[in-house]
């Protein structure tokens, strides 16, 4: 085996932060001016902007995303696209195992989706949403956890199904099956959707994987 080096950077710019993602690919944001930010991933530099979020990249690397604000406005540079969000402020980004991008946007009280797949956005309004939203492989299907006043409700495509004191999402399963736990009383329960998978009681927390 041999070792060896490369520069990825001349060091003509400050640099702010970097990082490398799991799948392999790296990343990089430099100032080339006082208070302006360029993100770099791979070697290819974007735009500078007043503001920059960490990226984030598909599963399989093949594709990623940022947020950025400039001149008062935020954006998502997903691959060589950019979204303008217009009066709207950015929430999640995400993809789905298979590569689809999904975003939201916030606005004031208001969180609403964008899915984009097979070249159309589908878009969904979240209500109260805490934590990620979850995508199935071909995003057909979508999961979220939202907070209310007793506890959280867990929404499978816009559809409550059920209520908990405490509730974690596994993710979406080959068959767009979606795995989740909720904690009732002192018994925490694993459903595949709604199909109750086991029960068990309530010791410390629970922790729920998809191999």
């Amino acid at each position: 085996n041999k070792c060896y080096s490369e520069q990825l950077l001349d060091g003509s710019e400050p640099l702010i932060a970097m990082g490398q993602d799991t799948t392999g690919h790296w990343w990089a944001v430099t100032s080339p001016f006082s208070r302006r930010y360029s993100m770099i991933i791979d070697g290819k530099k974007g735009i500078d902007a007043d503001s920059l979020n960490l990226p984030k990249f598909s599963p399989m690397g093949d594709r990623h995303a940022y947020a950025m604000l400039r001149n008062g406005i935020w954006s998502i540079h997903v691959d060589d696209s950019i979204i303008t969000l217009g009066a709207g402020r950015p929430g999640i980004l995400t993809f789905s195992r298979n590569g689809v991008f999904a975003y939201s946007v916030i606005d004031g009280q208001s969180e609403v989706l964008h899915i984009l797949k097979d070249d159309q956005t589908v878009s969904h309004i979240l209500l109260n949403r805490v934590g990620d939203v979850h995508l199935s492989f071909d995003a057909s299907n979508w999961a979220y956890v939202s907070k209310n006043a007793t506890g959280f409700v867990m929404l499978l495509n816009e559809e409550e199904i059920g209520r908990y004191d405490e509730c974690i999402i596994a993710g979406f399963m080959v068959d767009n099956a979606m795995i989740h736990a909720g904690k009732q009383g002192e018994i925490w329960r694993v459903f595949k959707n709604t199909e109750n998978l086991l029960s068990a009681p309530y010791l410390q927390h629970a922790q729920v994987y998809l191999m």
